[in-house]
């Protein structure tokens, strides 16, 4: 299965909405991640996703962007174009400056809701998934880089593990 990452700009997003059935058919997942503060063409995108049944992942806390600090349209947007439609998981990004209490808070907010953690160099995987454990929705772990004993961490029945990698750097 193939998750294109893809920051939420405008083409992106153009892109998203073009080739929905392409990416269903192909069962592609996109992880979205929304940097534009005006929503219009990520509710467009997703709602064409979500005509065509698509699965995906819909950042909730940014790294880079306009909600960078603020994931409160990013979360008026899940309760409301996407309070109907079940074939998408909330992604959450765990990296350097995470807090686990964070990362505690969000997961009691959305204890009914499928949840992908998207981690990138997160310094206390023993810690982090000693707290996952306890939810039953976690649906995904997504790894932006390739350290094979903090992966280890997290393989646990039931959970997809995926590897991010760039295919086209060939060392070169």
């Amino acid at each position: 299965m193939y998750h294109p990452y893809l920051r939420g700009k405008q083409y992106e997003l153009m892109l998203l909405r073009e080739n929905a059935k392409l990416m269903k058919d192909a069962s592609m997942v996109p992880i979205i991640e929304p940097v534009k503060k005006n929503l219009t063409a990520l509710n467009k995108a997703i709602c064409e996703l979500k005509k065509e049944n698509v699965s995906f992942i819909l950042i909730i806390n940014p790294d880079y962007g306009d909600f960078e600090n603020n994931s409160l349209p990013i979360e008026k947007l899940i309760s409301t174009t996407l309070a109907d439609y079940n074939d998408f998981c909330i992604g959450y990004i765990v990296e350097a400056n995470s807090k686990l209490i964070d990362v505690e808070d969000f997961l009691s907010r959305f204890r009914e809701k499928p949840i992908a953690f998207i981690h990138n160099n997160y310094p206390k995987p023993k810690e982090l998934a000693t707290l996952v454990k306890q939810y039953a929705n976690i649906k995904k772990h997504i790894f932006l880089d390739d350290q094979i004993l903090y992966r280890r961490q997290f393989n646990v029945d039931g959970i997809e593990r995926v590897l991010v990698k760039d295919g086209f750097n060939n060392g070169v």
